[in-house]
């Protein structure tokens, strides 16, 4: 499917379709690079897992909505399904666009459009807090559609904003 493993060493078992490996990873499939520390794939179902000490960037075209580099870590695991177009990321989540702002969270839920190279939107769950700038928000869930710029916050939100010459500057969204 164009994705690139790149190990010390694996364990290729062929009649379950299954590769582990316990040593550091390295995937690169289009426009994005994802790294951890162990890992187990099933390459005909196209999924895969990372165990721990995970990095994911995704280049995005920054002409568009949620584009730009978006930079994605967590403890831990995190789990891909590329016909799904999704990656389930678990444990002290953040995710990072220098333009969006930063958002942590317990679990995170990301999908990605893999036609247009685009993440589509996040779903947080678990400790939700989004920064940009001195304004942050809290919240127990968090849904962020990149195509509206625009969080939903579920749970007990909490809102910490600035104004910058009467001009309000949200977090990850309008």
């Amino acid at each position: 499917t164009g994705a690139r493993l790149t190990t010390d060493s694996l364990d290729w078992q062929r009649n379950s379709d299954l590769i582990t490996t316990a040593d550091k990873v390295t995937v690169e499939k289009e426009n994005m690079t994802a790294v951890g520390t162990g890992a187990k794939a099933h390459p005909s179902l196209n999924q895969a897992q990372m165990d721990k000490d995970v990095t994911v960037k995704i280049n995005g075209d920054p002409k568009k909505p949620g584009g730009g580099l978006t930079t994605i870590t967590c403890d831990g695991p995190m789990e891909i399904d590329y016909n799904q177009q999704l990656a389930v990321f678990n444990k002290n989540v953040k995710a990072v666009n220098e333009e969006q702002g930063t958002i942590y969270a317990d679990r995170m839920k990301v999908y990605f459009d893999f036609k247009t190279k685009q993440l589509n939107k996040i779903v947080c769950k678990g400790n939700v807090k989004i920064e940009k700038g001195e304004n942050t928000t809290y919240s127990d869930e968090a849904i962020y559609l990149a195509s509206e710029k625009k969080v939903t916050l579920l749970g007990r939100p909490k809102l910490i904003l600035y104004t910058e010459g009467g001009k309000l500057n949200a977090p990850f969204g309008n």
